[in-house]
């Protein structure tokens, strides 16, 4: 009988071994039929993860989307409240009060009503200096050589208006602008120019006697636009002419009146009586004779 523990603890002891030895094997056949069964279950998982993730960004987006539009309504309705609180301060204000602002756009709405009332109130245009009254004619000129480029029709027409803009342009150099410039600019820059005239005034008069049907016509006006674009070039590069005259003494605006007068005049002279004939002060050769042109 003193055995009996003893004996009871040992069955005991095989007995939980015995389950535990079963559920051992339990887990083990489990685990092989799941890893039998996972090429199967997988496409099933993934779908379901998927459908998870799907639902949770669609979640985010919606959440996202709302903050956003809520902060576009309360940042509208800020302004709609400070837009309401402005106009009812202004409406509260006396009748002959205005704001700052108001009163600057009204004053220049009224200025040019008053200004026409009392003409001498007019100011009148700014003096453009030598400098600018000349480079504006070369832009008008570079302008007219674009459109007989393009121009079918009208070439006789825009070659009449190059030629009397050039003849204009080279008398008030060579009578106001050039004399000017004596002393103050170097000396071989300006005897170039006055070459540069010459040579433009031999092709001008070719084209005077001319017409575009004529041969070599074409081919004189583009000779002649090269030639006034180096000329311009020269005159307004850095060093040129102009930039010398710029840093000496002369009175560019009181130059800028005579040559204004002066272009007015010989307008008003040449739109009566027709382009004079040009006169060269560098070319003197009277032994050039006319040739035949190169036949094929």
């Amino acid at each position: 009988m003193k055995n009996a523990p003893g004996g009871l603890l040992l069955l005991l002891s095989v007995v939980l071994l015995t389950a535990l030895i079963a559920l051992a094997g339990t887990l083990v056949l489990i685990i092989f039929v799941l890893i039998s069964l996972l090429p199967a279950l997988l496409p099933a998982l993934l779908t379901t993860l998927a459908l998870l993730l799907t639902g949770l960004l669609t979640r985010l987006l919606l959440i996202l989307l709302t903050s956003l539009i809520l902060a576009l309504i309360v940042r509208h309705r800020t302004i709609l409240l400070d837009r309401f609180y402005l106009s009812l301060q202004m409406s509260n204000r006396q009748s002959n009060c205005i704001v700052p602002e108001i009163a600057a756009i009204r004053n220049k709405r009224r200025a040019p009503a008053l200004m026409s009332r009392n003409p001498r109130s007019v100011p009148m245009p700014a003096i453009k200096d030598a400098i600018a009254l000349l480079k504006a004619d070369h832009r008008k000129v570079e302008d007219l050589f674009e459109k007989y480029e393009s121009s079918r029709s009208k070439k006789a027409d825009i070659a009449k208006q190059i030629c009397m803009e050039l003849t204009i342009h080279t008398i008030i150099e060579e009578e106001i602008f050039y004399p000017a410039c004596k002393g103050q600019v170097e000396e071989d820059n300006l005897d170039e120019a006055q070459v540069e005239h010459d040579g433009a005034k031999v092709l001008i008069a070719e084209l005077e006697e001319g017409s575009p049907d004529d041969d070599y016509y074409d081919a004189k006006v583009k000779v002649l636009s090269e030639e006034i674009k180096h000329h311009v070039k020269e005159e307004e590069k850095r060093g040129g002419i102009f930039s010398q005259i710029k840093d000496s003494e002369v009175d560019l605006k009181a130059l800028g009146e005579q040559i204004a007068a002066r272009k007015e005049e010989l307008m008003a002279e040449f739109g009566k009586s027709g382009i004079p004939a040009p006169v060269t002060r560098s070319m003197t050769a009277k032994s050039i004779e006319q040739g035949q042109p190169i036949s094929a």
